[in-house]
């Protein structure tokens, strides 16, 4: 009795050469060969893509984590036309509600996707008291889960350091400024 022979496929080369792969029709070897470190995924059929890394991150995720940083940029530019126009100061109170709704719903496409891979998650309203709050119970959440990563805690704690220390700075020039004012 005689052994199925392969599917079609892409197969180390038999000829001894560890380094290529040739293709295999399911009856016999063609002249093709491929060096399997250089071929893009898009040129691999479906059956042929490589598993998904496990983890748990999601393109939410790392939204949320650099909301901090979105957030604060928009706010510094609209907060500087606002001294300008009166109305910059209304666009500038409809953004940040607009912004508060996109990452309410950064948190529940984030609870989508770990829920449609099996992964624990956390109710995407902890996200109302902070992203950091959502972000860090987040990871308790998914601690155990393979591969599971603390980048996106790290990034919006760091953006929340440098935002407190960058208040502080601000505060503190307002306050000389003040006293200069003063003493005029």
């Amino acid at each position: 009795m005689t052994d199925p022979l392969p599917d079609p496929g892409w197969y180390p080369d038999p000829s001894g050469d560890s380094i290529s792969e040739r293709w295999w029709t399911g009856r016999a070897w063609t002249t093709d060969f491929r060096d399997p470190s250089h071929v893009p995924l898009a040129s691999l059929p479906f059956n042929e893509l490589p598993p998904r890394k496990e983890g748990d991150g999601t393109t939410a995720q790392m939204t949320l984590a650099l909301s901090p940083l979105c957030c604060a940029f928009f706010s510094v530019f609209l907060y500087a036309f606002s001294m300008a126009s009166p109305a910059a100061g209304v666009v500038l109170n409809l953004f940040l509600v607009a912004f508060a709704i996109w990452v309410i719903a950064q948190a529940f496409n984030d609870r989508r996707e770990l829920v449609a891979r099996g992964i624990p998650s956390i109710s995407p309203l902890w996200v109302l008291l902070t992203p950091l709050v959502y972000l860090a119970l987040r990871f308790h959440a998914t601690r155990f889960v393979p591969g599971a990563s603390r980048l996106a805690l790290v990034l919006i704690a760091i953006q929340c350091a440098i935002a407190a220390l960058a208040s502080l700075i601000f505060v503190g020039v307002l306050s000389g400024v003040n006293e200069l004012n003063e003493l005029r």
